[in-house]
């Protein structure tokens, strides 16, 4: 593909808008504030608590659009009398994608840094990489701040708190001034969008449970100390922000020192849970009772849970929510193999359905469709060797039940 120079589009008289690139001679630019980005990073850093500050900067002796983020950054370290530096990085790492050797040797030459504010969300995945070679802890040791927040720093584990660059308002807003100029009107020569700061995991490590819809737990982290103190902060920070609660008992007596312990964790979770799954053998163990409804019913007078789902293996499954109750037979296949993974798999089916209708809404004929949805993902599981990889796409469930 050959390019075309900036003159030869002058010369054919064609309007030339860029997107965060400024040409003296173009026609327009749009661009994100670049400033404001790196003063939010800087910010946000110094309020987690870093005071050893970095900024990953653009191409030595190139003119990019991460120098203004650079700026920013300055700016308010130096507002703040933080320490910090900023570092540019050569073209074959910015032509070749490739990060990690430099990022490494940054962060060897400089322990004590406990902030970095990277100019991309791609150094910042891959700053993540080499931190978890080296052993250094991200949020606890370093804390980083990516930019563009692109697809890949929600799919990075712990998600990049990153500033989110307007892409498509800025799109829309270059296709808008390019149609104005080809109809002879006069557009500006700059135009800036705003950036906003999207903060995730690299930051701030409870930002994921604050902005959770649902909060699923079980007592597999409630055995012993000190996941069951983590466990039960992590429920109080996801209800404080407003999520719902989740929670399958899913007892393995092996790893209790006592089931009297195991109770006790269990019933605590069913104090705090706005949904319960529950298999047939727990609510027998839990409640005493071999009548499902009767054992229902005790939980309901103790617990005043909105919603009970009760798993049944073979016999189906039933949802109490309020007075209503719904029953579902299950889907018996002779090419069964295992039933690993089933009751897992019919939990998340009927989250995914809480996710999408709510609880309050839920009448007899959704309890009985959500029920249908996920017995028959279970149904399918136990035709394969796995459990949590092997769970079915919703398109294929839906094929299953037709």
């Amino acid at each position: 593909m050959q390019t075309v120079g900036v003159n030869e589009f002058q010369g054919l008289n064609v309007p030339l808008i860029t997107i965060e690139q400024f040409l003296e001679n173009g026609t327009g630019a749009v661009e994100c504030d670049n400033i404001q980005g790196g003063c939010l990073a800087a910010a946000h850093l110094i309020a987690q608590g870093c005071r050893h500050l970095i900024h990953i900067s653009g191409v030595h002796e190139t003119a990019m659009p991460a120098d203004e983020r650079a700026a920013g950054f300055r700016e308010v370290c130096e507002q703040k009398n933080v320490q910090y530096q900023v570092v540019g990085t050569h073209a074959y790492e910015y032509n070749h994608l490739e990060y990690h050797e430099v990022l490494e040797q940054l962060l060897l030459q400089h322990p004590d840094t406990d902030g970095i504010f990277a100019s991309s969300d791609l150094i910042a995945a891959q700053l993540l990489r080499v931190c978890a070679k080296l052993g250094r802890k991200v949020p606890e040791q370093l804390k980083i701040v990516g930019f563009d927040d692109v697809n890949i720093a929600s799919m990075t584990t712990p998600p990049i708190t990153a500033i989110h660059q307007p892409i498509k308002e800025m799109a829309a807003t270059a296709v808008e001034l390019l149609v104005r100029a080809g109809e002879g009107q006069v557009v500006p020569s700059r135009t800036t969008l705003p950036v906003s700061l999207v903060v995730r995991g690299t930051t701030e490590r409870e930002q994921i449970l604050k902005d959770t819809r649902i909060f699923h737990f079980g007592t597999l982290s409630m055995t012993d100390e000190p996941v069951r103190s983590a466990t039960r902060h992590a429920i109080e920070t996801a209800k404080a922000n407003g999520a719902m609660l989740s929670f399958d008992p899913n007892i393995r007596e092996p790893l209790w020192q006592s089931m009297e312990e195991a109770k006790r964790q269990t019933a605590y979770g069913m104090e705090v849970c706005d949904v319960l799954k529950i298999s047939d053998n727990e609510i027998r163990w839990f409640t005493g009772e071999e009548d499902f409804d009767r054992g229902v019913d005790q939980l309901w007078r103790e617990y005043h849970i909105p919603l009970i789902l009760l798993s049944m293996g073979s016999g189906g499954s039933r949802a109490y929510c309020s007075s209503r109750r719904a029953e579902q037979p299950a889907f018996i296949q002779a090419g069964t193999i295992e039933t690993t993974g089933a009751g897992d798999t019919f939990g998340a089916c009927c989250l995914h359905y809480i996710l999408e209708h709510g609880v309050a809404g839920l009448g007899t004929t959704e309890l009985e469709e959500m029920l249908r949805f996920a017995n028959a993902a279970a149904s399918i599981v136990t035709t394969r060797r796995g459990a949590l990889r092997v769970m079915p796409e919703p398109e294929e469930i839906q094929a299953f039940l037709v």
